[in-house]
């Protein structure tokens, strides 16, 4: 099979909306482009894969392949190219999707580097990006950036005549970002220019669904209901003929059945609210949940107008805009041409990922989405009950647990799983207030199995960003839904319908649980994880604060912050590491890693000193984590969580891979004969498979050391490099600190 064959399969499955056989076809090709070594069309096919994944909410699966593609061409030295961005891009997306907005925007930001290394600023490439940056600006809160980014697109696109599909997208884009800004008039001019142009089409492109939703929603606001009947039919129309029934249709159809209520005609109404209430009960049905409805999202308008439209993130001649969920593009042959012909060398004794044995619990809900639920219901009405607090307090989930890092799965169930929230109060606040809100919390459902269910949010349907809900214009009337993680316990629903609660263990709270949740001040909170009550002033407060207590306290999620002292506090930390410190700390994790490593670990199996021998290695891992972490800018969290998130780095995110590897290969003792002592003459013993992935790991490092122009060493000997980096300090008494 050719990457062209594996293109026109793929557009032809998604054409007779024959969806079943997406995910067995590709994985097919997969494993077909694997045996055969063709790199161009493994490229292809991952990147088609990880929209894919991505647009059902599968997003551990999309990691996975985006993991193994980028560990590829790094070992093909292609991590300098445009296909290396591409797969950047596609999982920044993913990330997106997973409301992971920090990891996808240093995804971005990566791929973007690659692009300034390779083509002008008004290169088509730029337009795609700045297109994908403006959707997660959005999601992000940062309305003013997302703005100015798509007029940066559209900019670039002007220089392309041959691009109308994808002008008229980035016009869809401006106009719901208009409209979600209040600005109806320039939103309207932006969605009518778009439409016109999408009809001018020969065949109007998928995202052409967006536009007609859109104009739907601006005619509700201007009360000409007749006329939002007219485009949410045609919107309608476009969505079945593209995605079939899916979640955006069912939204649609409740926005036309409120259009058609407005307008006088309440049996039209009743008729697409139960085609919506079907289709919604279908999705459940179906494993709807979730990721149905980021599937939806995906599909329709999100696709479109908010994920920037997949056809301007692609490399090659001509890019597919008529999937399902937004697949993303994938390589076209011109531009795979040195990797079909590249060999794999090098990459043997592929380890299998141990993640696998909890793939059971992916379907499970996440805690932290529960307990967002748990307290719209339980936390804000006994908040209500001191209306005094206004202004004082913020409440979220954040800290110790493994629902905080978003890793909860059937194992965490066993013990300390529980409903929960903090509610953070500033130190006056709290004085007063402090006991007996503490008292009226303790009377709230203290376990999954106690709690009904219905979102606390009243009869009304729930109101969605325009991020959240594109399919609708964005405006967020009654009529559209929230995703499941904005109001996951009532079926999306919003008519305060109970529903079943999945099988969590009803488990005692211990002492120490007693501490991750409940009242706190907020200045309380920060010293028992940190040590202290305020964000470091100095680069030497920074110095003594360790990394993964600092990813402790950057973790879940803030749910509310009325006073925003707490979130004041949280973005200091969020800011990371001042430069100096950060290379202070990788000087030092260069000396240990090549110490423990590169050096020791060698030393101490020509001894025989295996107990040693597996220390070095326990130590080097966790440098390499740490040092790994540094350089892509982000806190390491706690071993039991460190090579999980290594997997989702911006940069070395293949080192996870081989640390994997080398964790769990047989210990190699066998390999240092003591009978031939002429064979130890040096340390560096290549017979030892662990040692060549130690030299292997510290050669990635290096390179991005170079990459990022903290070194200019040239071999993988980290120990000169961590001189260099220190060198680079402009604090004269940091510089020359003694730090471990």
């Amino acid at each position: 099979m050719t990457t062209n064959e594996f293109i026109q399969k793929l557009d032809g499955l998604f054409a007779a909306q024959e969806y079943t056989k997406v995910e067995p076809f590709m994985l097919s090709a997969l494993e077909e482009a694997k045996e055969k070594e063709d790199y161009g069309l493994y490229l292809s096919v991952g990147n088609e894969m990880i929209g894919y994944y991505r647009s059902i909410s599968r997003f551990q699966k999309a990691y996975e392949i985006s993991e193994d593609m980028l560990l590829l061409m790094e070992e093909l030295q292609m991590d300098q190219s445009a296909e290396f961005a591409t797969v950047l891009l596609n999982t920044a997306t993913a990330y997106s999707f997973d409301e992971n907005f920090e990891m996808a925007l240093q995804f971005y930001r990566r791929a973007e580097q690659i692009y300034h290394l390779l083509v002008n600023p008004n290169d088509y490439l730029f337009a795609g990006l700045y297109n994908n940056m403006s959707s997660l600006m959005e999601k992000m809160g940062r309305n003013e950036e997302a703005l100015e980014l798509l007029m940066k697109a559209l900019v670039i696109l002007q220089n392309y005549p041959d691009r109308q599909m994808e002008a008229a997208t980035n016009f869809t884009n401006l106009g719901l970002l208009y409209l979600k800004t209040g600005d109806y008039e320039s939103g309207k001019k932006c969605v009518m220019q778009a439409v016109g142009m999408f009809e001018a089409l020969d065949t109007p492109a998928s995202h052409y669904s967006a536009a007609l939703s859109a104009l739907g929603e601006i005619c509700y606001h201007e009360k000409d209901y007749e006329q939002a009947v007219v485009w949410y039919e045609k919107t309608l129309a476009e969505i079945e003929k593209h995605y079939g029934f899916n979640l955006a249709y069912a939204v649609v159809c409740e926005n036309l059945a409120t259009a058609y209520r407005e307008a006088g005609k309440p049996e039209q109404a009743e008729e697409y609210l139960h085609i919506a209430k079907k289709i919604r009960c279908d999705l459940e049905k179906t494993g709807g949940g979730r990721g149905a409805e980021d599937a939806e999202k995906a599909g329709s308008a999100e696709e479109a107008a908010k994920a920037g439209g997949r056809q301007v993130t692609s490399i090659g001649k001509e890019e597919k805009a008529e999937t399902i969920a937004g697949t993303d593009s994938a390589e076209k042959a011109e531009k795979t041409e040195k990797a079909e012909s590249s060999k794999r060398a090098g990459r043997s004794g592929e380890v299998k990922n141990t993640d696998k044995v909890l793939e059971a619990s992916d379907a499970m809900p996440k805690a932290l989405e529960k307990c967002r639920a748990y307290y719209e219901q339980y936390g804000k009405p006994i908040l209500a009950q001191f209306p005094e607090l206004q202004g004082h307090f913020a409440a979220g989930l954040v800290g110790e647990g493994s629902e905080c890092f978003g890793y909860d799965d059937l194992i965490s169930a066993d013990h300390d799983y529980f409903p929960r929230f903090f509610i953070w109060l500033d130190d006056e606040a709290y004085e007063k207030y402090g006991e007996a809100l503490q008292a009226a919390y303790q009377k709230l459902p203290q376990r999954w199995s106690d709690c009904i269910w219905d979102g606390g949010m009243g009869g009304e349907q729930s109101v969605c960003e325009p991020s959240d809900n594109a399919a609708n214009g964005g405006m967020g009337r009654e009529q559209s839904v929230c995703e499941p993680s904005d109001n996951a316990a009532n079926g999306d629903t919003g008519r305060g319908q109970s529903v079943c609660v999945p099988e969590y263990a009803d488990t005692v709270m211990t002492q120490e649980a007693a501490q991750r949740c409940g009242v706190c001040k907020t200045t309380d909170f920060y010293y028992r994880l940190l040590g202290r009550q305020t964000p470091p002033e100095t680069m030497y407060d920074w110095v003594s604060l360790q990394e993964t207590r600092l990813a402790t306290v950057t973790n879940g999620e803030v749910f509310e912050d009325c006073g925003g002292g707490f979130s004041a506090q949280r973005e200091a930390y969020l800011a990371y590491f001042p430069e100096d410190v950060r290379k202070k700390k990788l000087a030092a994790r260069l000396r240990k890693m090549a110490q423990t490593g590169q050096y020791q670990y060698a030393r101490c199996m020509r001894r025989g000193e295996y107990v040693a021998a597996h220390m070095a290695l326990s130590e080097f891992i966790q440098y390499t984590g740490s040092c790994c972490f540094l350089l892509a800018r982000q806190y390491m969290p706690y071993f039991k969580w460190m090579h999980r998130r290594m997997k989702g780095l911006p940069v070395l995110s293949g080192v996870a891979k081989k640390l994997e590897k080398l964790a769990l290969l047989p210990f190699q003792q066998d390999k240092w004969d003591l009978t031939k002592p002429e064979q130890y003459r040096f340390s560096l013993n290549t017979a030892d498979e662990k040692v060549v992935l130690i030299e292997e790991i510290a050669g990635m490092i290096a390179a991005e050391l170079r990459r990022q122009g903290l070194a200019e060493g040239k071999d993988s000997y980290l120990e000169p490099y961590a001189a260099e980096v220190e060198s680079r300090i402009e604090d004269q008494v940091l510089r020359t600190a003694n730090l471990v």
